[in-house]
């Protein structure tokens, strides 16, 4: 996991988690900023009642109860963004409104997976598979297990209910380790610049990191299917549930409700 916290440890996302833990034998990484943060999405839509107090320091325990592990680093936006870590070229892009949402996220992402090869060791062959996601979700449906069976694709959540057309939705992702470290390597990797500005017809904002993962995929070839169903989403507000629950369960409860 990795991202800013959040709404981590809003009741339904702990409940969630709780559920995902018991169901799943895995060894949990998360790489977050020191700060709770909050939501591109929620700014936008001037949402106040999330609960969410943006500098608020993280309490490291809470987290390790959570999320169950002990495998926690937590690091300052403010030295990311000011030392040489962010690279000169990406810097161009710092007015816009989602240079966090790809930038910061991928050195995130990078910083994770280089923990969790540290601890674990490269034994690839040791895991069934890898869950990359935020720790600020909640869970709508439960999970098919039948992506364990072709870790060969990167399993997102484009589902028919959801579907935007050439876009790889990446708040939640699971594949094969090698296909998580190619995902992971992106921020180092000279392509990300030809990713950001190359479309491969894609109705997004060019730094939308939706449109950039997909043509990321699409400029090294990395195939990709999505779940038949939206299972997982940003935990924003209290009234994501009401709208979730109506909008993709007929008003039945949630998963992470159950």
């Amino acid at each position: 996991m990795s991202g800013e916290l959040r709404t981590y440890d809003s009741n339904i996302v702990v409940r969630g988690w709780d559920k995902f833990l018991d169901k799943y034998d895995v060894t949990t990484f998360l790489c977050c900023w020191d700060h709770r943060g909050r939501s591109l999405y929620s700014k936008k839509h001037h949402y106040s009642n999330d609960g969410v107090l943006e500098e608020e320091g993280i309490n490291y325990n809470r987290v390790k109860a959570i999320f169950r592990t002990n495998n926690i680093k937590l690091f300052n936006y403010e030295e990311w963004k000011n030392n040489t870590d962010l690279k000169f070229w990406m810097r161009s892009y710092m007015g816009d409104q989602f240079f966090n949402s790809v930038f910061a996220a991928f050195f995130l992402r990078k910083q994770v997976y280089n923990f969790a090869m540290e601890t674990l060791g490269e034994d690839k062959s040791a895991f069934d598979g890898v869950f990359l996601t935020r720790p600020d979700s909640f869970f709508i449906r439960a999970l098919p297990d039948h992506p364990f069976l072709e870790t060969q694709y990167v399993w997102q959540q484009n589902a028919p209910e959801n579907y935007f057309p050439n876009r790889v939705y990446d708040n939640f992702l699971f594949s094969g380790v090698e296909n998580i470290e190619k995902i992971c390597a992106l921020y180092d990797n000279p392509i990300f610049q030809t990713a950001i500005e190359t479309d491969f017809g894609t109705n997004l904002h060019y730094l939308d990191p939706c449109k950039v993962i997909y043509s990321y995929f699409s400029l090294i070839q990395l195939e990709h299917k999505s779940y038949d169903y939206l299972h997982v989403e940003p935990y924003r507000r209290e009234e994501d549930l009401k709208s979730h629950r109506d909008h993709y369960l007929g008003g039945n409860k949630l998963w992470c409700e159950e």
